[in-house]
């Protein structure tokens, strides 16, 4: 009856190695593997945001529309007595003309821009679409609402990646705004 015993603990310490080895890869996954696929898709996000800017501005020279950038002019504020004082500079939105605007928007899943925090040093590129395999690239921006730099607030959904720690990313995030 030992020599059963004995067989049957060793076999379930086996077994608890192994499992504690599967947990273990599957934390290192999380922690590392996760941050090499998303730089690795943030790297040909660049790349195809690159290609795809030559080709809007083939597009764009050969249209006879034209897309008006975006303007930085100062703001104006009037004090209590009623004169006028300078503010800060405020970023006009960009116009494009709605005939190239469907032919500038990406597919989901494909790269949209940039977003740069610095207070937290973040910079990613965006994508459009919030889908998981959207999400999985980098930020992802919802299809309605207004694109960033256009007039109306652009709305911008993350996941944060398991190698980041929370309570830095809250405190980071906490300073910035």
């Amino acid at each position: 009856m030992n020599a059963r015993i004995s067989r049957f603990v060793d076999a379930f310490g086996r077994f608890l190695i192994g499992l504690g080895l599967i947990v273990l890869a599957f934390v290192g996954y999380q922690l590392w593997g996760t941050g090499i696929l998303e730089s690795r898709a943030q790297a040909r996000l660049e790349t195809d945001f690159t290609e795809r800017q030559a080709q809007v501005g083939a597009l764009g020279a050969a249209s006879s529309t034209t897309v008006a950038p975006a303007t930085t002019v100062p703001s104006t504020d009037t004090d209590d007595d009623g004169s006028a004082t300078t503010g800060p500079p405020v970023t006009q939105p960009i116009v494009i003309a709605p005939e190239l605007a469907a032919e500038l928007l990406p597919e989901s899943g494909e790269p949209l821009g940039f977003i740069r925090i610095e207070k937290i040093g973040l910079e990613r590129a965006i994508v459009e679409g919030v889908g998981r395999d959207d999400l999985r690239k980098g930020p992802g921006h919802f299809g309605n609402p207004p694109l960033p730099g256009q007039a109306g607030n652009a709305a911008i959904a993350a996941i944060a990646p398991p190698s980041a720690s929370r309570s830095t990313t809250w405190t980071s995030w906490t300073q910035a705004t």
